[in-house]
């Protein structure tokens, strides 16, 4: 019994003994704090991938409606594409729609996870304005049909919209939020997968 814990106490005082090199090591190749790529022991590591969150965020310049769509090329990091439609930009595309829907197509390659939002009001807006249809096609993983009825009644006029698709393996799901609130049985929603 006293032989184990000898043991155990000699082998904690010498990894504890090694820490203070681990830590001068570390420092000494340049990595900074807040470096994004480090490894556990802080060191940069470029094997390690960079997770820091991406956001694609549209303004009403960048907007352009050709043959009723609008292409939103979003950046994606660690499988997930964030994609922040401005009030202004939604403007900018009721303003160019001439069919009864205008398509919101997201180019997110290699994408899993793919998050659009844009403000409620702005959603209520454009349903009054232009009488269209919204799809949302979500890169590879979904596309999401919401009808002009629900857009002009369900979300209101405050708060942010949040459409989210994710796959994950041969799971494959969608939420809509209002708030932070979901919103459920919509009545004329298409969703394919």
């Amino acid at each position: 019994m006293k032989k184990q814990f000898i043991a155990k106490l000699l082998a904690l005082a010498l990894v504890l003994s090694m820490a203070p090199a681990a830590v001068l090591a570390a420092s000494a190749d340049g990595a900074r704090a807040g470096d994004v790529n480090q490894s556990p022991s802080g060191s940069y590591d470029p094997t390690v991938p960079d997770t820091a969150p991406v956001t694609t965020t549209v303004d009403a310049a960048e907007v352009k409606v050709e043959n009723g769509s609008a292409t939103i090329e979003a950046k994606v990091v660690a499988g997930t594409a964030t994609v922040v439609v401005s009030e202004k930009a939604l403007e900018a595309m009721a303003e160019q729609v001439t069919g009864d829907e205008l398509v919101l197509k997201v180019e997110a390659k290699g994408a899993t996870k793919v998050d659009v939002s844009i403000p409620a009001k702005a959603l209520t807006a454009f349903a009054e304005k232009t009488g269209a249809n919204l799809t949302y096609e979500m890169g590879d993983v979904a596309t999401i049909s919401i009808p002009n009825e629900a857009l002009a009644t369900v979300f209101g006029t405050s708060g942010n919209a949040k459409i989210s698709a994710q796959a994950s393996g041969s799971n494959i799901g969608f939420s809509i939020q209002v708030s932070g609130r979901s919103l459920k049985a919509i009545k004329g929603l298409q969703v394919t997968f």
